[in-house]
């Protein structure tokens, strides 16, 4: 992609490599080195924020750091699944806490998104 030809990137190690960011990365280095390797995304995020390179961000982990967004399409939606063990999807406290769940990522979907509306409004 042309639009990050010279600039610094921060990859995610070979284990992680195989993750979509990871992959999304190792396209657009088109086998450049990248400025830093790490393992976590609180690695990435404390890199991108000293400086040492851009990162492949979840929307809300970037934002929450301060940092801003470079107009890039990468096309990296995913799902999010909750995953419930046959045996307790129907126990009521696990039914309460997935109901939870589910809605507490319906009401962040812009934050998740990266869409209008996903600063936080209590920063």
């Amino acid at each position: 992609m042309e639009a990050l030809d010279r600039d610094r990137l921060i990859c995610w190690s070979e284990a992680q490599s195989e993750l979509p960011p990871g992959r999304c990365v190792e396209r657009l280095l088109a086998g450049r080195a990248p400025a830093l390797t790490v393992t976590s995304l609180v690695a990435q995020v404390s890199a991108a924020r000293a400086g040492l390179g851009l990162a492949v961000l979840p929307h809300f982990l970037a934002l929450d750091a301060g940092l801003s967004r470079v107009p890039v399409p990468l096309d990296l939606s995913q799902p999010i699944w909750l995953v419930l063990h046959t045996d307790l999807r129907r126990s009521m406290r696990v039914r309460v806490v997935a109901d939870h769940m589910a809605a507490v990522v319906r009401g962040e979907r812009a934050r998740l998104e990266g869409g209008p509306g996903a600063a936080r409004a209590d920063r």
